[in-house]
């Protein structure tokens, strides 16, 4: 998964005609840092990844979608697996709708009111 982005990182790159000088120019950093962003020695930030959608043109599902496919496996367990909270906690309310809603998103199902928040 984690090479399977890296690689996609670098056929965008390659696909806009961008050099990797170009790209750390755009970035602000240096060459050797979108090396190593590339080949998966060194992490994106959530600035890495803003900047990378708004260069490329393409938004973060198309960029990083194995790792959203990743995260999309196993988050079902993590939900099933997750402690349930004391019957008069305040948020058992909103933790519930939460969880609905991940569930649902998951699926690929649309939720009404989902403000995109939980």
């Amino acid at each position: 998964m984690h090479h399977v982005y890296c690689v996609d990182l670098q056929t965008a790159r390659k696909k806009s005609g961008l050099t990797q000088d170009d790209l750390a120019h755009l970035l602000g950093t240096s060459e050797n840092r979108v090396s190593k962003l590339e080949h998966g020695r060194r992490p994106l930030s959530v600035s890495d990844i803003a900047s990378l959608t708004l260069i490329y043109g393409k938004p973060f599902e198309s960029l990083f979608a194995a790792v959203l496919e990743d995260v999309a496996r196993t988050l079902p367990d993590r939900i099933a697996s997750l402690p349930p909270k004391a019957e008069n906690w305040f948020g058992q309310f909103n933790r519930e709708h939460t969880l609905s809603l991940i569930a649902n998103r998951l699926l690929g199902e649309p939720a009404a009111n989902d403000g995109g928040f939980a």
